[in-house]
């Protein structure tokens, strides 16, 4: 059975009820581990929050059945994502900020899916990468005003 949800639904599902959540791994809550679904499989996504903008989330689970997401255009965040294990294991994807536009994603409960993600704000990127507030010309195309689409590449 393949089930269809919006982005939106999805995240409710993983991280939004009160069921799924977890203790936090700290008391300060910056550390916080959610059960993946019964609904949808099993197995968890670790989100920690490393300091302000930015974030680090790992996940490892195993689906019943086939989900397809889809989302609508969005704001993005600067974001490298490593595929640990499942049918893009191996591979990354490395996004800029900006537009993300409207699109699907297929997610298949053939083999368990682990990735690791990090999430960083634009400004922070910045602050990291630029010399005096800019940034040299080959890292400029990864910080997009959020009407333009943002940047994606994809890898093994």
């Amino acid at each position: 059975m393949t089930l269809i949800l919006s982005q939106s639904a999805y995240q409710e599902l993983v991280y939004e009820s009160e069921e799924n959540q977890l203790t936090p791994d700290s008391a300060d809550g910056f550390d916080i581990t959610y059960q993946y679904p019964v609904k949808l499989g099993n197995g968890y996504i670790r989100c920690i929050n490393v300091r302000a903008g930015l974030d680090l989330d790992i996940a490892n689970y195993q689906l019943d059945d086939e989900i397809i997401t889809r989302s609508s255009d969005r704001e993005h965040l600067v974001e490298y994502t490593f595929e640990l294990s499942g049918l893009k294991a191996g591979t990354y994807g490395f996004f800029g900020s900006g537009l993300a536009p409207e699109g699907s994603l297929e997610h298949s409960p053939v083999q368990p899916i682990s990735w690791v993600s990090v999430h960083i704000e634009p400004e922070l990127f910045c602050q990291w990468f630029g010399y005096k507030g800019e940034l040299s010309a080959n890292l400029q195309p990864l910080i997009r005003k959020s009407d333009q689409k943002y940047y994606e590449r994809y890898g093994k």
